[in-house]
């Protein structure tokens, strides 16, 4: 996570200083973050999302968050939502279809 959290803050043009000052600490406790030498709790994960314009899970790196959806997943999340129940019941019944090998759709 502190790798994450060192790329944000350099995409946002901030230094360690102007983001400890942010979320109200020292820049000493602030950098031992980016070491990753302290673990952070859900209240600094909030202070720094806010500061960085992001979500609690955005400040995860990828490993500690492997099912983060890509835009794509996101996307059809969010189609299938709209749908009706009857239609989204019709959808589930298409997608299992479609991922199901042929040959254990014959078995059926």
């Amino acid at each position: 996570m502190s790798n994450r959290i060192k790329t944000l803050r350099s995409l946002a043009g901030l230094t360690q200083g102007e983001v400890a000052e942010a979320i109200n600490v020292s820049q000493g406790a602030y950098q031992k973050v980016e070491a990753g030498e302290t673990e952070l709790n859900l209240t600094w994960m909030r202070r720094l999302a806010k500061v960085f314009g992001c979500t609690a899970a955005d400040l995860l790196d990828d490993a500690d968050h492997p099912y983060r959806l890509d835009e794509t997943e996101t996307e059809l999340i969010n189609l299938f939502r709209g749908l009706e129940n009857q239609e989204k019941h019709k959808m589930f019944r298409l997608l299992v279809a479609f991922c199901t090998p042929a040959n254990e759709n014959k078995a059926a």
